[in-house]
Formats: structure tokens, sequence, C-alpha cells
């Protein structure tokens, strides 16, 4: 890059110590980006502007109450409005060209402050709507009925769709986005959490940590302790694990609101001597707990949230080639089945958990074999440093699509007003193609817009024959399919815009040899275009030519370029059927 990319990133809490936001930003820094992050300080003890590990940091001082109402971001439009104008102040000072907002809480913010219209990348940390419906203040009143997961819902759906890149944590979310919202599949890319190298090669040793459990056999649990962890289903019972393994130490390290809830259960069970509350420990004694442990475990409940998840526990256990022992949920089972690196049970049965403890105390070699399994992925395929490449193709193509729209403005500015003068807004359109920069310069002018899927049209016309939709545009398209025929004639909608290029006489129809999506079967004469339209059913109404902006440049064919049309935009009415 002659001149560094600059990416504004969006984070409403503190920053540091959230190493997702580290991790993105430090990779794509070595890419040659430049970063800048916004973030808030609740406590006014960080300084306004600080360089942190490359990145630019911008803190914005806001009250604590700030966080208290951010749940009600998609009841009451308070925060957003609060939050703008701060975001406001930064985008003009940084003139970022790419946003990258870090999950939904804050996104209708920065949608609103986007006045240059930069490409957005929404990058969704978790499927927030789905495991809201878990939260306790969400249960309970007011927040039973201040608080809705579905308008939550509603809103992730729009910023999905209005984002140019979503960013997923697994394969199993983007599915789930891909089928349930019908958004194209390349729109997504997955960034999962993981660990870094530096958590399982320089970590500091605690000896007191290893010391206290050396006598035991150390089933462990790292991380956030709620209900919907699992934690009370896989206390020890007496009559399941304790009775068999005396030397059993369930060591849970971190803490939550129901720690109360669980300490007061392993009292009436009267195994509390066999578990060990640990509380919040810094994440640098993590490694000391691990190497203490035999087992790691992830014992969470099946929802949407966590089947679509990954718990970051999971990988720092196999990191240090210990086996886990998880449930059922369905993005860390297919990791533990795939790489034969731990056991699964079936999520809330006590009875299953301790068979699959039982099974592993019974069988060192086998527990140890499934942990070096787990390391070696951990290594081959899941540091940060293997996934972290697929954010970096992700920015490439997005570096690549702003350069088109930019190289494309005149055109597309002709295109729309050519749209307004006919079918102006908000009329429903349906856009052949996968979602593209025009797409965006339609919705900003008032449109709705859905795009197609990606499917080759030549085999799947079928996708156009939607009858709720007020005009189909179809912007480059026809000239590239083999029978466009197909494709024109099942289209259900009244109106049609079509653009494409027309053939030149003195160059060869354009070929791109290493993608069979970018060639041109057709070039057009306008009355080939014209022919194809009316056996299809149009009756054509307008049609303008267009010649390229005018640049200078020495040659024959540059001259003729510049006094040749090289478009045309055609506007349709279908005749009564």
């Amino acid at each position: 890059m002659n001149q560094a990319v600059k990416i504004a990133m969006i984070l409403d809490s503190d920053f540091p110590p959230d190493p997702r936001v580290r991790n993105e930003a430090q990779v794509l820094i070595q890419a040659g980006y430049e970063v800048h992050l916004f973030c808030l300080d609740y406590r006014g003890t960080q300084p306004p502007k600080e360089k942190f590990l490359g990145i630019n940091v911008h803190r914005y001082r806001v009250k604590p109450w700030m966080h208290s109402i951010s749940s009600l971001a998609y009841t009451i439009p308070l925060y957003h409005y609060l939050l703008q104008k701060s975001i406001q102040q930064f985008l003009d000072e940084v003139a970022p060209d790419i946003l990258h907002i870090h999950d939904m809480q804050v996104a209708r913010a920065v949608f609103r402050s986007n006045k240059s219209l930069v490409p957005v990348v929404l990058d969704l940390h978790e499927n927030r709507p789905a495991i809201m419906k878990f939260y306790e203040h969400v249960k309970k009143f007011p927040g039973k009925w201040l608080i809705h997961p579905h308008i939550w819902k509603k809103f992730e759906t729009k910023y999905i769709h209005q984002a140019d890149r979503v960013i997923t944590v697994t394969p199993e979310a983007k599915s789930y986005y891909v089928d349930s919202l019908r958004e194209p599949a390349d729109k997504f890319t997955v960034v999962p959490n993981t660990v870094s190298e530096q958590f399982y090669e320089n970590y500091h040793i605690e000896k007191s940590k290893i010391e206290k459990f050396k006598n035991h056999f150390v089933v462990l649990y790292l991380g956030d302790t709620g209900l919907r962890r699992g934690l009370a289903e896989v206390s020890p019972r007496r009559y399941l694990l304790i009775k068999k393994i005396p030397e059993i130490k369930l060591v849970i390290v971190g803490k939550s609101k129901s720690d109360d809830d669980l300490k007061s259960l392993a009292k009436s069970l009267q195994v509390d001597p066999w578990i060990s509350f640990e509380g919040y420990q810094n994440v640098k004694y993590f490694p000391s707990y691990v190497l203490a442990s035999q087992i790691g475990i992830s014992p969470l409940h099946r929802n949407l949230h966590h089947d679509t998840t990954y718990a970051n526990k999971l990988f720092q256990y196999l990191s240090f080639a210990r086996p886990v022992v998880v449930s059922n949920c369905t993005a860390q089972k297919k990791i533990v089945d795939k790489y034969h690196c731990g056991l699964v049970f079936k999520d809330r049965d006590s009875q299953d958990f301790a068979k699959k403890i039982l099974d592993l105390y019974a069988n060192p070699e086998r527990r140890n074999q499934l942990g070096l399994n787990g390391k070696h992925f951990i290594e081959e395929r899941f540091t940060w440093k293997k996934i972290s490449p697929s954010l970096i193709e992700m920015y490439q193509s997005l570096n690549i699509m702003t350069t088109y729209a930019e190289a494309h403005s005149a055109r597309f500015a002709r295109t729309l007003e050519f749209m307004e003068k006919h079918l102006p807004p908000p009329a429903k359109i349906l856009d052949l193609g996968i979602r593209n920069p025009f797409s965006q310069t339609m919705e900003d002018a008032g449109y709705q817009v859905q795009n197609t899927g990606g499917e080759d049209l030549d085999l799947h016309w079928e996708v156009v024959k939607g009858n709720e939709f007020d005009a189909v545009t179809a912007f480059e398209i026809v000239e590239h399919l083999v029978n466009p025929f197909m494709v024109l004639k099942d289209i259900q909608a009244e109106n049609l815009f079509i653009t494409v290029p027309l053939r030149l006489w003195f160059s060869k129809a354009y070929w791109n040899e290493n993608d069979p999506f970018d060639r041109h079967y057709h070039e057009f004469e306008p009355k080939q275009l014209f022919m194809l339209l009316e056996k299809a059913g149009w009756t054509i109404v307008k049609a303008d030519y267009w010649k390229p902006p005018f640049q200078f440049k020495l040659g024959l064919r540059p001259l003729l370029r510049s006094v040749t049309p090289r478009h045309i935009a055609v506007y349709c009415q279908r005749i009564n059927r």
C-alpha cells in the first residue's frame, strides 16, 4: 500500500483488555493497515489518546451509568443518541476508509454516524439476541418488560443486511445467518476466538497454584460461572464420582452472580470439600491452573448461542495438552469429535458427565493421547497465527470493492439518477447478483434492496419469480449469462432496469481466464438487447447511452473509446401477460 488504509474500529467498552479486539487490530497493523480504535472510559483514569501495541486508541469519557442502560439500546434509543456525537467526532477526526464495528450493541449509532458512507464490517462477537434470553436481568422485572430480544434480533438482521462484510466466530454461526437471513455466504468471514502462541509458550508458573492441588485429580473449569454454563449439573455427586475418585477436585476459576447458588448447592449435596471456588483470577494464572489439572471441562447448556460459538477455555485447556469433556453444543462437539481431543456428554446430564470423567480417570494413556491430539490441533490449525489470514483476505476483498466503487462512481450516479426518474424510492428492488457497492447506493437513496445469493442464473433463474418486488435490477449481469432469456422472461415484477456494456467494434469481448464468473458471453449491440427484452415480454420505455468519463491517453483506441457509447441503460415495463 502506498498510503495505509485507515480502519476505524468501534468498541463501546473499556480497552484494554479485550483480546479479540487486540488480536484483530494487531494483525491488521502487521498487514499494513492503520488502525484507530474508539472505546469508552467509564472511570476517567486512562489517557484520552495513546498508542497501545501499535493501535491508535481514542478514549471517550462516559458516565458509569451508561453501561447500565446499554441493554436498553434497542428499546429506548438514548444509549445510541448519547454515543453518536462522540462517534461522529471520532470519525471526523480519523476520516477512515473502512469502519469495523465490534458487536451489534453499538451498531445503530455507528451506521447513523457514517455520513461518508465508507464500507462497514460488522464483527459479531456472539449471537446477542439469542443469549440475552438467558440473562438474569432480562428474565426479571423490570428488564422482562423493557428488554426485548426479538427487537434486538430485528436490528441484528437490519445491520447484517446493511454491512458490507460480517464476521462470525464459528462456521456454525455463519451457516445460521446464511440460512436464516438468506444472505450470500461470501459476505461472511469466520474469525474464531482462540489462544495466541504467547499463552502457552511464554507463560508464568505460579507454583502455589500447582502445589495446592498436587494430591488431587483436578477437573478444571475456567471462565464465567453463570448457571447457563452448566456447573450446577457437573458438581461432583457422592454416588457418581466421589466414591470412585476420592481424590477428585472440581476447581472453578471465575465468578458470576450465580456463585452463591453454586456454593449453596455444593453444601446441600455435602460435596463442598471436593470443590474449590477460586473466584476471579488474572488470566496470567490460567496456565498454572491448567498445568495443575488432569481434565478441562466446558459443560455449557445447549441453546442457539452456545451451539454457534466457542468457549475460549476449550483452547486454553488443549494448548497445554489437557483432554476435555464438553457438552454436546454443536460447535464445540464438532471440534472434539473431529480432532479426537476429548469426550462429549449430553448437556445437563450429570450421569453421562460422570461416566466420561470416570472413563478418562481409568485410562491414563487414553487421557494423555487425547490431550496430545488437542495440542497438535491448536499448534497446527487453531492458533491466532493460523486463523488470522482469513481476516486479512476479507479486508483485501473489501479494499478491492471500495476501489471498484470509486472507479465506477460516475456510472453509479447516472444509474441512480435514471432509476429515480422512472421509479422513485421507496420501491422494493430485487437486485440480481450478490450484494455490491451499488446495492448500498440504492439503499442510501431510500430503496429497499434484496440481492440474490450468487446463484448461477443460467441454472437457477427461479430466484426471480417472487412477486413481492416493484422492480428487478440487472446491472452488468446479462452479458455474463449464456441464456439470459429465461431469467428475463420469468421475472414477476412489473418494472425492470438493466445496464449492459455495449459491443465495441475495435475491441474483443472481455474475458477473464482465471474467473468463470467474470467473462462476457455476450457483448450487445442495442438492437440485439432490445430484441431480447421484447421477446421476453418487456416494453422498452426509455434507453440512455453513456460514454465513459474522458481520460487523456495517447493512441487510437483511447480516442475511439472517448467518443463511443460504452454502456446502455434501459427501463422496461412488463407487457400484460
